[in-house]
């Protein structure tokens, strides 16, 4: 969504990442993919989701970033044994959609969904995270950014918020790259940003419904 074209005197645009869903019906733009953690503070996951409301009907649509240890090859996964260990889960619902109280006098205002986070074992959609703690990531639903803004106002009334805050002890991502007779995903630690389709945020994922993400988590602190 970069729309600054050759024109060196016009304003630089934004750039945006984009994933649709394999039967088109679900879109996710995430402002960006590398996220800093300054030992201060993290840099924020943020975007909105494009949903189809006739394709969606009296279903929800969720967004979830997942946080996995991979230390195995995908082919040695046998006998019920796996290499992959999800150590973090934020979730959110997208859709239904949360308003600004009618108290403000301000009509319909969205706001960022309230995020949970998941940290050891509780069977999530397609992940083996389980028996941790919940715990809400922020106290109650936050005013849109101001690139969200923008982007629902290109996007249109069918697009809606996410925003999610990882802790100050996520870990960063590491990856280890494969030598040149293996295949595969490589070992480390990754990031992915999943959005889909369902009655709760407990059922198995349709692929037809699913658009994940990747992205990373890097360190930085000043010399």
């Amino acid at each position: 969504m970069d729309d600054s074209g050759n024109n060196p005197h016009k304003k630089q645009g934004t750039r945006v990442f984009k994933k649709s869903s394999p039967n088109g019906k679900i879109t996710t733009y995430l402002c960006k993919r590398d996220f800093i953690d300054s030992l201060a503070d993290v840099d924020p996951i943020e975007g909105v989701v494009l949903v189809d409301p006739e394709y969606v009907k009296g279903r929800k649509v969720f967004t979830h970033v997942l946080s996995a240890f991979r230390y195995g090859r995908e082919d040695l996964d046998v006998l019920g044994l796996t290499f992959r260990k999800d150590l973090y889960l934020a979730s959110a619902q997208v859709y239904p959609p949360v308003y600004a109280s009618e108290a403000d006098n301000c009509g319909r205002v969205l706001l960022n969904p309230t995020s949970t986070a998941v940290c050891g074992n509780s069977k999530p959609p397609g992940s083996e995270v389980s028996e941790g703690t919940d715990d809400s990531l922020h106290s109650g639903s936050l005013p849109l950014t101001r690139l969200q803004e923008r982007l629902i106002k290109k996007l249109g009334n069918n697009a809606f918020p996410f925003y999610f805050k990882l802790p100050a002890d996520a870990p960063a991502s590491v990856t280890l790259q494969p030598g040149p007779n293996e295949s595969g995903k490589p070992c480390g630690v990754d990031y992915e940003l999943r959005t889909y389709v369902a009655e709760t945020s407990d059922d198995k994922l349709q692929k037809r419904s699913f658009t994940p993400i990747f992205a990373a988590e890097y360190f930085y602190a000043e010399p």
